[in-house]
């Protein structure tokens, strides 16, 4: 018996210093993480500061559109030309049935037999 109160102190001690140092790390790395600032990205404000100007990202290219509004607008009298139709995805899908109308005949046939055999 003396052993083993000898063990169970020791392997409490152990625990206590393995807590103890998981508590320092976790407070070091706290620390560490809180040096290091995430850099802001700015996108569609403008800032007036110099040093910020650098963060902001290049304004987008503005795509001409107004060639292919023409193409479109020339093409829509012509209509769409198919080459084959699938039908069965065109074609609506039966709604699943709820499991009330499913099982109504055989609920119905069970509830019979149940009352057959109460008499």
């Amino acid at each position: 018996m003396p052993d083993e109160v000898g063990s169970l102190e020791a392997s409490a001690l152990k625990r206590k210093e393995r807590l103890a140092a998981l508590r320092e790390a976790k407070i070091k790395k706290k620390s560490e993480g809180d040096k290091k600032l995430p850099t802001p990205t700015f996108r569609s404000y403008k800032p007036a500061d110099e040093s910020l100007k650098e963060l902001a990202l290049p304004e987008a290219d503005v795509e001409e559109i107004t060639d292919k509004v023409k193409e479109e607008l020339e093409n829509e009298d012509k209509g769409v030309v198919m080459e084959s139709l699938d039908f069965t995805n065109l074609a609506p899908k039966k709604t699943g049935l709820g499991p009330e109308t499913r099982y109504c005949s055989q609920v119905g046939k069970i509830g019979k037999a149940n009352t057959k055999s109460h008499r």
